[in-house]
């Protein structure tokens, strides 16, 4: 048995009683026919899969916080937050002088090293000097290699470039501060690989994972509430959130120059699928009612066209299975093609002529 079963009954009780009376007092008042406009759909267009949405916030997918290796006090910082920014360009600097100085201290003890090592070479073949004695200025020498590589290291550390274009999101401090290693100091993002991310409640990370391949996710904004923004599922957390219950989704969006939708943005993310294999069929839940002679059955209006302008209707019992949010599974008593009452479907008798709402597609 069905979890939305009972649910789906005492909605659809509540909202039937409630027409039932509205109808039985407009009787009264006189009997001349009205034809009332309904709102429609064609079964199997306007709604062909299960649909939700969920609250999601836009983030940059490829975005790091910068920061020097080395302490130093900062000489050089000439960007701004909102700037873009090439891959390899130098975005701050710390004072060189004592680096510089450590590189040249670091040479000139490699030139010692290396002069004395080379005196050493030609001692041993003539046996004026032990192996021992060898291995040690030899010793002296890779050491003193290796510290002048540590200290070129440190110097080029004393600049901070960009390791991919960007835009600087946000900076940390200001010029001829002291600066610590591994202190964040610029935040750099690529604007045009962004990230959404949502929180699933955990009842329906099932049946999104079992219709994965037909699901297709769009962002909108309500900045362009028209505007819908493909979104690709990357990935999403394996274990539920012990505080909210939840599992984080991660989805792709690729942006475009003229797109405005920027990272920190919020957004609505509609998930939906698109299963062509389907038997059933996904409706609004405002187009099923109960069965006022039979509170057990569900039926909906479905219309047939009598002219050019009135359609009418006639009662349909079906069989709802689940309950996604707005849309209602039904599994039997549609066919695909034929046009069902979506709006004001409370109000209707066995027989009633309509006209259709203004927008509804013919």
């Amino acid at each position: 048995m069905s979890v939305f079963k009972n649910p789906l009954k005492y909605l659809f009780i509540l909202i039937t009683l409630t027409g039932v009376s509205a109808c039985n007092d407009q009787k009264e008042v006189g009997k001349t026919e009205q034809i009332r406009p309904v709102k429609s759909i064609v079964v199997g267009e306007s709604v062909s899969g299960p649909r939700w949405t969920f609250p999601g916030k836009v983030q940059a997918f490829e975005k790091v916080d910068l920061s020097f290796q080395v302490s130093g006090q900062l000489k050089m910082l000439n960007v701004l937050a909102g700037q873009s920014v090439k891959k390899g360009e130098v975005l701050a600097k710390l004072d060189q002088r004592n680096y510089a100085a450590e590189v040249k201290a670091a040479q000139a003890e490699l030139d010692r090293s290396s002069a004395e090592f080379s005196r050493m070479e030609p001692l041993l073949e003539k046996q004026l000097v032990s192996q021992s004695e060898y291995d040690q200025k030899k010793a002296q020498r890779d050491i003193a290699e290796a510290n002048l590589d540590q200290a070129q290291k440190a110097l080029e550390d004393t600049e901070l470039t960009a390791p991919f274009s960007g835009v600087i999101a946000g900076r940390f401090v200001e010029n001829f501060e002291d600066i610590t290693a591994k202190q964040a100091i610029l935040s750099l993002q690529n604007p045009n690989t962004l990230e959404v991310t949502i929180n699933i409640p955990e009842n329906r990370i099932v049946a999104i994972e079992n219709q994965r391949d037909q699901i297709q996710a769009f962002a909108k904004t309500s900045n362009e509430p028209d505007k819908k923004y493909a979104l690709d599922l990357r990935e999403y957390s394996s274990e539920v959130d012990p505080v909210t219950q939840t599992f984080e989704v991660i989805l792709n969006l690729t942006k475009n120059e003229t797109d405005k939708i920027f990272a920190g943005m919020s957004v609505e993310v509609l998930l939906e699928t698109d299963d062509k294999t389907a038997q059933s069929y996904w409706i609004p839940e405002s187009a099923v009612i109960a069965n006022i002679d039979n509170l057990q059955e569900s039926k909906v209006w479905v219309l047939t066209q009598i002219d050019n302008e009135l359609w009418q209707a006639q009662s349909r019992v079906v069989e709802a299975k689940e309950l996604s949010k707005e849309n209602i599974e039904i599994i039997s008593g549609l066919n695909k093609g034929e046009r069902i009452v979506t709006a004001g479907a409370n109000y209707l008798h066995e027989g009633d002529k309509v006209k259709l709402y203004v927008g509804d597609n013919l």
